[in-house]
């Protein structure tokens, strides 16, 4: 049933990633974005209407998700991004879409969609069918992690939110950031 699952967001994401659109003359709204997290026992869809200023996301170290990330827009996606902590901390094995991109910081690593005006598109998928919480302190101090996940179209509406993620010992969970 999981790989059920797996297969309908892989197939989903490919066919938004691959539908061509037109830029609007005028266009004021913001990209939007899906992020879709499964594993040890974990099952969310995080949109920009998440309560980012108080829930974070708990990942149980040692254990393995799956995720697909999608950026839309209808009148075209010009850049799309998800900035995360480095390997040190979150590994991504089995990634599939986007490009990996300099983050600026040797700690975080940076993977980003770039679309062109040329051959406009409403939307593209990152997926990755493993990502495992390697780090965090052992010691059980909760040191807040960041997912940055961005769009802009080409009208430069802008979505940008930042999701607190921890890495513990405990079952994997959205839950308070206090």
């Amino acid at each position: 049933m999981k790989n059920k699952h797996l297969i309908y967001l892989i197939v989903i994401s490919v066919m938004a990633s691959s539908c061509a659109t037109t830029i609007p003359p005028r266009d004021t709204v913001d990209p939007a974005f899906v992020f879709k997290i499964s594993g040890d026992g974990l099952n969310e869809n995080i949109t920009p209407t998440f309560d980012f200023d108080n829930k974070a996301l708990y990942l149980r170290r040692g254990a393995m998700y799956n995720i697909v990330l999608t950026v839309t827009d209808r009148g075209g996606l010009h850049q799309a991004s998800w900035e995360l902590p480095g390997p040190h901390i979150l590994r991504l094995n089995d990634r599939n879409g986007w490009l990996v991109a300099n983050s600026g910081d040797p700690y975080r690593d940076k993977y980003q969609f770039t679309g062109f005006r040329e051959s406009p598109v409403n939307g593209a998928s990152l997926t990755v069918r493993r990502m495992e919480a390697i780090g965090g302190p052992p010691s059980g101090e909760i040191i807040n992690y960041e997912f940055v996940f961005s769009g802009t179209d080409f009208h430069d509406n802008t979505i940008q939110k930042i999701l607190i993620i921890r890495i513990t010992n405990e079952a994997s969970r959205i839950g308070s950031r206090d």
